[in-house]
């Protein structure tokens, strides 16, 4: 990642996120995790560029896969919460599994506990 362009990590990102999402719904624990920490590791690399490099995410806030818009969103409330907090709220009220995720991430960013990179 560290002689990546900032395009082509967010396109890993994306991509992490979409295998991510794939191991959980094949109930594959490692391969989720592993696909998470990449996407973590993204973020990380996003964030030591400066915040220039970071929005670069807000392109995947209009992704369709909603577990996308998601992890984008998570990782916007970092440097745009109210447009990260916007799309977490509108995939919370979807009817997907990501929903329930959407809605934790909220829980957690309001009681100030939520982790970032």
């Amino acid at each position: 990642l560290n002689l990546a362009s900032v395009t082509e990590i967010v396109d890993a990102y994306e991509r992490g996120v979409k295998l991510n999402g794939l191991a959980i719904m094949n109930g594959d624990s490692e391969a989720a995790n592993a696909a998470y920490d990449f996407v973590w590791r993204c973020s990380v690399e996003l964030k030591k560029r400066g915040i220039d490099a970071q929005r670069t995410l807000l392109v995947l806030l209009k992704n369709g896969d909603p577990q996308v818009r998601l992890c984008a969103a998570k990782d916007a409330l970092q440097f745009n919460p109210d447009l990260g907090q916007l799309e977490l709220e509108r995939i919370a009220k979807l009817d997907v599994i990501w929903s329930l995720h959407a809605s934790l991430i909220l829980e957690e960013w309001k009681r100030g506990r939520l982790r970032f990179p």
